[in-house]
């Protein structure tokens, strides 16, 4: 049957504004309350956040307004529900690291965001070197995805914080011969694929890892954090690899002095 066009457009108009309410109001139902700042959390969640800020000399915050048009860093407003759960996998990862990692860095403040958008493009993170903050996303629901990104950002924070030159020549010179990194972790961070231990070659984890040498050490660290016998598979026939590992090993260990033994990053 077919509506005459008068009565068929006011129906369809009525429609579309019953529609537009619903969803107007469904997103106001979803809207989080951050009027209480940090005290919105659960108790368990933020009795977390204060035993974590306590031992690491950690003060953290959330991003609970979108942000604005300008600049090159942008956020949604960040869901409580989905922070708690992604403070818990952090806690579980963190209270891993010796003291002396922290230290070295010199990270004063955790920055916890949604939908993070770095130079247009998603990205689980960033450091900010000179006001020592670490931006981490909090929506990532793949929890494996998420833990690595908790430790492959911490790196970059290590690493900006300890090395001498932004090329790492000594790093570098670790490479398979004739190889060059590509144009940096941006150029790579929209493919998924390239974050998987399938899309390793010669001398690398990742097919991320040679972005730049930042995320090469970034991905290593990661994936030794949580996968360390994945790594030890690909490096048993890599030299390259394994040379990096060591390496890495060494530049996480030179901070703590006599604790190095206790250290969690894997030896290869």
């Amino acid at each position: 049957m077919t509506l005459p066009k008068p009565l068929s457009f006011a129906i369809g108009a009525a429609f579309a504004s019953i529609a537009a309410y619903f969803v107007v109001d469904a997103r106001r139902t979803r809207e989080p309350d951050w009027s209480r700042g940090i005290e919105t959390l659960d108790a368990v969640t933020r009795a977390t956040l204060d035993e974590l800020g306590r031992r690491h000399g950690l003060s953290f915050d959330v991003r609970a307004a979108p942000s604005g048009a300008g600049g090159n860093v942008h956020h949604g407003v960040v869901r409580p529900e989905e922070l708690a759960r992604f403070v818990r996998w952090l806690d579980e990862e963190w209270s891993r690291y010796p003291t002396c990692w922290f230290e070295a860095t010199r990270l004063a403040r955790v920055i916890f965001c949604r939908e993070l958008v770095l130079e247009h493009e998603r990205v689980g993170g960033f450091v900010d070197g000179e006001r020592h903050d670490l931006y981490l996303e909090t929506s990532v629901a793949d929890e494996a995805h998420a833990r690595r990104a908790v430790h492959h950002e911490f790196a970059h924070a290590f690493d900006d914080a300890t090395s001498h030159d932004g090329e790492d020549v000594l790093w570098t010179a670790l490479n398979p011969p004739n190889f060059a990194y590509g144009a940096g972790g941006l150029s790579r961070v929209s493919d998924p694929a390239a974050s998987r231990l399938e899309s390793a070659s010669v001398g690398f984890v990742t097919g991320y890892a040679t972005a730049s040498p930042q995320e090469d050490k970034a991905e290593l660290f990661a994936w030794l954090m949580t996968a360390p016998e994945e790594v030890r598979r690909l490096a048993a026939g890599d030299p390259y690899l394994a040379a990096k590992w060591d390496e890495l090993c060494a530049r996480f260990g030179a901070p703590c002095g006599a604790t190095t033994a206790a250290l969690p990053l894997a030896k290869r």
